[in-house]
């Protein structure tokens, strides 16, 4: 894990340059999509989440996956692990590209809704003072 963390000029390089090279390498847009698809799940749950609860989708706050996971007790390893795993998963299916079009996307529906379903038990405890 890493022991410092980049502001948000060092995440936009990296996603820049992520974006640039599935463009340039003349990757198909699924497959660049799914090599980024932790960070873009992660993303349309904030969305979805804050705006079903009358919140601002550019507001900062503890919702996001990794935030979850180190409130149910995991260590900074851990939640890395979880990472680690969820990328492994995408990119397994980026993969398969010699698959046909409905293997990948009943395969990337799956992912996304099994991602989803523990997005949603993941939500923080509320805690009584």
């Amino acid at each position: 894990p890493a022991r410092i963390f980049m502001g948000d000029v060092g995440a936009m390089t990296i996603g820049y340059t992520l974006g640039i090279c599935a463009i340039i390498g003349g990757a198909k847009l699924a497959t660049a999509l799914l090599v980024m698809g932790v960070p873009l799940v992660d993303m349309a749950w904030l969305i979805l989440s804050r705006t079903l609860r009358g919140r601002s989708a550019a507001q900062a706050g503890r919702d996001h996956l990794h935030h979850r996971l180190l409130d149910l007790g995991l260590n900074q390893r851990q939640v890395v692990g979880c990472y680690y795993a969820l990328s492994i998963a995408f990119g397994s299916i980026g993969l398969f590209d010699f698959f046909t079009p409905l293997f990948k996307l009943i395969a990337l529906l799956v992912l996304g809704g099994s991602i989803l379903i523990v997005l949603f038990f993941l939500q923080p405890k509320t805690r009584i003072a």
